[in-house]
C-alpha cells in the first residue's frame, strides 16, 4: 500500500510538469489598475500585456481610461476601474485579441444580449398586451 508521501510526490510532479510546460503560456497577463501613487490631477487607467503572434512575446497594450478621470475621489475611481478591470479581464478569458480580428466576438456577445431580451419578454406571463385602435373594422 502507497504510503501518504508517495502519493503527494506523484501529484506535485504532474503538477510541476503542467505548471511548467512551456507550450502552455498564457496569451495575456492579468490587466492591472494603475492609480499614480494616489495623485487625483493625474491619469487612472487599467493596463494589460497581450501576446503578439509575431514575436510571441507579451506586449503592453494602449491603456483603457474610460470615464474615470471624471470621479474627484480616490474610492470613487478606484470602484469604476475596478469594474474596467473585471470586463477587460472576462473580455480576454471570452478570447478577445487586440492584435486581430473580434468580429465572431462581438456578434455572439450581441446574439446572446438578443437571446436574453427576447427571453426576459416572453418570461412576463402577466404581461397586458394593448392592441392600437382600428377602428369599427
Amino acid at each position: 500500500m502507497s504510503n501518504f508521501n508517495e502519493i503527494l510526490t506523484f501529484e506535485n510532479e504532474s503538477a510541476y510538469d503542467f505548471a511548467y510546460d512551456l507550450s502552455m503560456k498564457m496569451n495575456y497577463s492579468n490587466p492591472k489598475v494603475y492609480t499614480a501613487n494616489g495623485d487625483l490631477q493625474k491619469r487612472w487607467y487599467v493596463y494589460f500585456s497581450y501576446r503578439n503572434p509575431e514575436t510571441g512575446r507579451l506586449k503592453r497594450i494602449t491603456p483603457f481610461y474610460g470615464d474615470a478621470h471624471k470621479y474627484k475621489t480616490k474610492e470613487d475611481r478606484m470602484f469604476v476601474l475596478s469594474v474596467y478591470r473585471k470586463k477587460i479581464l472576462e473580455l480576454l478569458k471570452q478570447g478577445y485579441n487586440p492584435f486581430g480580428d473580434n468580429t465572431e466576438l462581438y456578434r455572439s456577445k450581441q446574439k446572446k444580449k438578443e437571446d436574453s431580451q427576447v427571453a426576459k419578454v416572453g418570461d412576463n406571463k402577466d404581461a397586458i398586451v394593448i392592441f392600437p385602435n382600428l377602428g369599427d373594422v
